[in-house]
């Protein structure tokens, strides 16, 4: 190989991987607004928001991290396969839960791992042994040492306590189905632009709802 062909090569090399030639990855954008519709085609959904005086339409797919923020869950939301998250006092090698929230896991949803921290600010009067915690339920059942309390085993590498409750804990629940959403709750958007300037949803967080537990059904006769 020729000297000059081989420093052409080198040159190509230097201007290919350099920081100004390689694909950076696309930032994110947020909007803020409310929900208008959710539409509704078959099993397909498009979400239809308002924000600051713009219609804008998405529509969900596996690919869209879907967050729906309830209130007025209890504490028969804790069975094994939701995700818990809670906050708590650690006491003898267990957190006594104060406040939590279960996400309903959907199916294909990729399980976060279960992990306890302190948290980043104490709110006035709560304890130095706060902790936050949280994971995927495998156990519960009620307390022998302690009847009054219900007590969950996460799943983990056995580096974490168990978790103890009361019952009648009032907890919020969080949804990755958009049915659960409804009109004028609050949207949060993650974005990135697309084709022809059309924007891209990466996440949708909707709060303001209530949870309402799903109608039993009905037997077959």
């Amino acid at each position: 190989m020729s000297r000059f062909r081989s420093m052409l090569l080198a040159s190509l090399m230097l201007i290919l991987t350099s920081p100004s030639f390689a694909q950076r990855p696309q930032k994110t954008e947020i909007r803020t607004g409310t929900v208008k519709e959710i539409r509704q085609r078959g099993r397909s959904r498009t979400l239809i928001v308002n924000c600051d005086g713009e219609e804008l339409s998405f529509a969900i797919t596996p690919r869209v991290n879907v967050e729906v923020k309830l209130t007025g869950g209890d504490d028969s939301l804790i069975q094994r396969g939701v995700i818990l998250d809670g906050r708590g006092t650690l006491s003898n090698k267990q957190v006594f839960l104060t406040s939590g929230s279960v996400r309903l896991a959907s199916p294909g949803m990729k399980v976060p791992e279960s992990k306890m921290e302190k948290p980043e600010s104490l709110e006035p009067g709560e304890s130095l042994n706060s902790q936050q915690i949280s994971g995927l339920v495998m156990v519960r059942e009620t307390s022998k040492e302690y009847p009054e309390y219900e007590e969950v085993l996460l799943r983990s590498n056995g580096n974490l306590p168990k978790i103890m409750f009361q019952k009648g804990l009032s907890l919020n629940v969080i949804s990755s189905d958009i049915d659960d959403a409804a009109p004028d709750q609050a949207v949060e958007l993650e974005v990135v632009p697309g084709r022809n300037d059309k924007l891209m949803l990466v996440r949708a967080t909707i709060e303001g709802g209530t949870y309402l537990p799903p109608e039993p059904r009905k037997k077959s006769k």
